[in-house]
Order: structure tokens, then C-alpha cells, then sequence
């Protein structure tokens, strides 16, 4: 699973494990229910998901080669058509995506931008992940938008959070 809370390491190498962050609301006992979200790091060549095109799509109609009516088009008046295509589709670094199952505020978005920073290849070295999408169900769209469009917090500070992050809302997450 892409979003798991292990993942192997070399022995020896602890490294950041970002998904051993509690679910949860908070200091509650009571768990989060709500829809989960999910930061990306698209600023590398790679990103977290990867499309393989094998055969580019291509319209194709069910009239034979060389011939100009099939017993369609003579018997029912239609021409049937399709596409033709062929891809693969996969993960790549685990760590360029992480999944969040607790409430979208300022602490715990930088709890789970923190914590992404902080990986590490299996010998040590700093992985550079740096945020950059931050993707939500439509249920949080208000949430993102205030995390990141406002210039200022309600209370009129500055809001350190402001574009921070490019947020993506999609129907595919309800």
C-alpha cells in the first residue's frame, strides 16, 4: 500500500516514518472521521504516480480496412467507433506522497509538512522532499482555501500559511 504506515528500511536506518502519525482529532480521544487528504512533492521529474503509455490512443471505427460500409452502417444507419489505447499506470517514491486522516488545519499541515522534510534515504542522507500539492475531497475545499488564499488570519496577523502550497480539490475523493 502506497499510504502505509511501514515501509522497509535498510537494518540499521530509522529514518522520519511520517505514518505513524496519530489519527485523530487533536488531543481527542474521540477519533477523526472526516475525509482524509493527502501532500504531494511534484517538484521532482518523478512524481508519486507515474503513467506509462505503451500504445498512444488512436480512434478506430468497426468498418473493416479498405472497405466503406459495414453491416452497421447498411442495416442500422451508425457507424460504431472506439478508442484503442494501452498504459500502465503505477507508484513510484512512497515518500514524495503522504496521506493525512485528521482534521485540515494549519497544525496538523505542518505536522505532516514537517514530518515529509524530514525523510531520509536508506543510508541517512536528507531526501530534499519538499511539499508542493496539497489534494483534498470537495468536503474540504473552504478548509484549503483558507489555509492557503489568505493573505491574513482572522485575528489580522499575517497567515504563514499563505501559498505555501498549490491545492487541488477533486470530486474523485468523496
Amino acid at each position: 500500500n502506497f499510504f502505509d504506515k511501514e515501509h522497509p528500511l535498510s537494518e540499521g536506518i530509522t529514518g522520519c516514518n511520517l505514518f505513524s502519525v496519530s489519527v485523530g482529532s487533536g488531543d481527542s480521544a474521540t477519533p477523526y472521521t472526516g475525509p482524509a487528504w493527502y501532500l504531494l512533492d511534484l517538484s521532482r521529474v518523478l512524481k508519486p504516480l507515474l503513467w506509462q503509455e505503451r500504445v498512444k490512443p488512436a480512434i478506430e471505427s468497426t468498418v473493416p480496412r479498405g472497405q466503406n460500409v459495414s453491416s452497421d452502417v447498411f442495416l442500422s444507419d451508425r457507424i460504431l467507433f472506439g478508442t484503442r489505447a494501452r498504459g500502465n499506470a503505477g507508484f513510484t517514491l512512497w515518500q514524495l506522497g503522504a496521506m493525512a486522516k485528521m482534521p485540515l488545519n494549519s497544525n496538523t499541515l505542518n505536522q505532516v509538512y514537517t514530518a515529509m522534510t524530514q525523510f531520509k534515504t536508506d543510508s541517512g542522507r536528507p531526501m530534499n522532499v519538499r511539499p508542493t500539492m496539497l489534494v483534498v475531497p470537495t468536503a474540504l475545499r473552504n478548509d484549503a482555501r483558507k489555509l492557503l488564499d489568505r493573505e491574513y488570519l482572522e485575528s489580522g496577523e499575517s497567515n504563514p500559511d499563505y501559498k505555501l502550497l498549490d491545492y487541488l480539490v477533486t470530486p474523485w475523493l468523496d
